[in-house]
């Protein structure tokens, strides 16, 4: 009785491993340093991540040499209409020769990956028969004959390979119109389609499952397309992007950051598909979601956020270094719920990362919700991150947990205008020099081409946000302290607005006074921006004014003569009719 439950459990474990979903590399793993689609390093790239298996695509020449390549021509020569001799001294991009399936097949003896060969369809189909004898001739040469899969989309030609073929070796075919029964009935191990022809046949799936034949999908590189297929229950996935997949698998309900059904706002670095950095108060991500509660997953020590569920209650999250996964919600009714964070603090010395949501038992993402289709950017420093707002008086010091950007003037504005909103803001900054002169390199102007303060390895993309209207606060520091040059203010802050113009010509730019600078210092201020004004207007550049009212403490004050929460409503309040005004 023992070792008839001990046959059974392993051959419940055997349909188990069978019934996962495994990682084909589509041409290697060639989206990685050094590599190349087709190339010998993506082949041994694709084994060295653990890749099931890595496929490639064969083509022969004229006088019967085969060559792996996935155009029928590299650098202009035609492989199956030249000879070996023309096309063996071609170059792949990343410095390889073109490799012959010979030398591929040298290298993949060394590996455990199944290889997966394409067999490109020739336009002499005695040549292709011929290459499919050649082909599995090669195989067998190398001692492969069962570490290899064939696909094709060639119909004359799967059948040649399942002809020529040792028996038992899998044969898929590539084109889509034909249905499971058919390929069944031809010897073919399964299908292997494009998933936009499995969405038009979502039946096919269990069809193909029930005639014992095998589904790969083809070429799958989102991570919503990768869930939908393993839903599904494709048995492979060909990708562009096995290590994503292969997280998604390791990681089963995971919504990567990279997920379309995650709306985002803000200067976001998103190199990395499971990992999106980004340090600039403000920065936001939404989903929709149906269940219980929802999951939120970070790098250790991200700091401050605020989230909102429904639209109601804000509440504040500190993920510290011992952090990896937040509760955002649980215990929510049934029907449709929404999820909104942001980021409230200074970021650019923690490094704050989303690494995706998990769902409670049960819940399923919705659509990403949609953004509002105005657009403001606010351009700032400590008054726009929400420097000490949150602190009781202004003998407090700065920390960053008393900093709320969610509750500055900029973001109750964008918030009433029913506006999205980019904060491109650090405290202490200034156009031509900061704080008291300190870390003049390090000003607004330096840094507001790149992705992320103080991180020169990705310049940001400005058409990936184009906002209606920038607003930009800043100067409290070039002349809050002694001295400040106001001709070098003036200078710099035009050559700022006229940058602007350039990368964002659609939009108004709106120069602000603050409500922390008085005196003289803000006289001057005021009159060099009206300056910059006459001459920008005149090069056709969309320039405005406004200035806020200056905090007299009769709101209360933040940390360090910050302004307070209550200051930052009435600067708000005083800002929005004008940005109304001005809005078309």
């Amino acid at each position: 009785m023992r070792k008839m439950f001990l046959l059974c459990l392993v051959a419940l474990c055997a349909i188990a491993a069978s019934a996962a979903t495994q990682v084909v590399a589509h041409r290697g793993y060639w989206d990685a340093p050094g590599s190349a689609q087709n190339s010998i390093r993506s082949l041994v790239k694709a084994d060295s991540i653990h890749c099931e298996g890595s496929e490639f695509d064969v083509w022969m020449t004229t006088d019967g040499v085969l060559f792996v390549n996935h155009d029928e021509t590299i650098n202009g020569v035609e492989i199956q209409r030249s000879t070996a001799a023309q096309v063996r001294t071609q170059r792949l991009p990343n410095g390889e020769l073109i490799p012959t399936l010979d030398q591929l097949l040298r290298a993949g003896k060394r590996l455990k990956t199944q290889l997966v060969c394409e067999l490109k369809p020739h336009a002499d189909k005695q040549q292709e028969a011929l290459a499919v004898k050649k082909i599995v001739q090669e195989f067998k040469k190398h001692g492969l004959e069962k570490r290899v899969t064939y696909i094709t989309f060639s119909l004359p030609g799967m059948k040649e390979l399942i002809k020529q073929a040792p028996r038992g070796t899998e044969v898929y075919y590539l084109n889509g119109e034909l249905p499971p029964a058919e390929l069944k009935e031809m010897g073919a191990a399964g299908l292997d389609y494009h998933y936009s022809v499995m969405r038009k046949h979502p039946e096919w799936y269990q069809q193909s499952h029930d005639l014992g034949l095998k589904v790969n999908v083809w070429t799958v590189n989102t991570s919503d397309v990768m869930q939908e297929c393993i839903d599904m229950g494709a048995d492979f996935i060909t990708t562009n992007a096995p290590e994503l997949l292969q997280h998604m698998l390791a990681h089963p309900g995971l919504v990567p950051p990279c997920s379309g059904k995650i709306a985002y706002t803000g200067r976001i670095n998103k190199t990395n598909p499971l990992s999106y950095l980004f340090v600039y108060p403000g920065t936001s991500y939404k989903a929709a979601f149906t269940g219980s509660g929802i999951d939120m997953h970070m790098k250790p020590g991200s700091g401050y956020f605020e989230v909102v569920v429904d639209g109601i209650n804000p509440h504040k999250i500190f993920v510290d270094e011992n952090d990896s996964t937040v509760t955002l919600a649980k215990g929510l009714g049934e029907g449709l719920h929404e999820v909104e964070v942001s980021l409230v603090y200074e970021g650019y010395a923690k490094r704050p990362e989303f690494r995706g949501f998990t769902l409670h038992e049960g819940g399923k993402m919705a659509a990403a919700p949609k953004l509002p289709e105005l657009k403001l950017e606010f351009i700032g420093n400590s008054i726009t991150c929400g420097y000490g707002n949150e602190a009781p008086d202004k003998s407090c010091p700065f920390a960053d947990s008393t900093e709320n950007h969610y509750f500055t003037y900029a973001a109750l504005a964008a918030r009433a205008l029913n506006a999205q909103e980019m904060a491109v803001a650090r405290s202490g900054i200034g156009v031509y020099r900061n704080y008291a002169g300190k870390d003049v390199p390090n000003t607004m102007t330096k840094w507001y081409d790149y992705t992320c303060l103080l991180d020169s390895t990705q310049k940001w993309d400005f058409s990936q946000y184009r906002p209606d209207v920038i607003c930009v606060n800043l100067g409290t520091n070039d002349l809050s302290t002694k001295g400040y040059n106001i001709d070098t203010y003036e200078q710099y802050y035009l050559r700022f607005v006229r940058h602007l113009h350039e990368v964002q010509p659609q939009a108004k730019i709106v120069a602000l006074t603050g409500s922390m600078l008085g005196g003289t210092p803000l006289k001057e201020q005021k009159a060099a921006l009206d300056h910059v004004g006459e001459i920008v207007k005149a090069e056709g550049i969309d320039y405005y004014r406004f200035d806020m009212s200056l905090q007299d403490g009769s709101l209360g004050y933040g940390a360090s003569w910050h302004p307070s929460m209550r200051q930052h409503q009435k600067m708000a309040s005083e800002l929005i009719p004008f940005l109304r005004s001005i809005i078309k």
